[in-house]
């Protein structure tokens, strides 16, 4: 997968894996479920549909430092981080966005 020229990997647990990466949504199924988060790169907000109401988000910046630790939502905002990659553990899964 690319954004913006920039190249990376994502990586899944056992049992799960990438089903679309087209546009601007990251979708992953567990072949009873899709997870996504979207879009991707992002501006101000990221949008999660699928995920347990009880998971936690957990933000990383590249250099792997926890930055935030948000209980599930739909929407949440993320304007206030500069611009950048963040990793975002849900559900024992990571997911790499870039901020633009």
């Amino acid at each position: 997968m690319s954004a913006g020229g920039d190249s990376f990997s994502i990586g899944y647990p056992l049992g799960y894996e990438l089903i679309s990466s087209e546009g601007i949504t990251l979708s992953v199924s567990n072949n009873s479920k899709v997870f996504k988060v979207y879009p991707n790169p992002f501006i101000d907000y990221v949008y999660f549909k699928g995920f347990k109401k009880e998971s936690l988000i957990l933000i990383y910046n590249i250099n792997g430092n926890l930055l935030k630790r948000i209980k599930m939502i739909n929407k949440l905002y993320l304007g206030d981080l500069p611009k950048g990659f963040y990793l975002l553990n849900i559900e024992n899964t990571t997911y790499k966005l870039l901020k633009r």
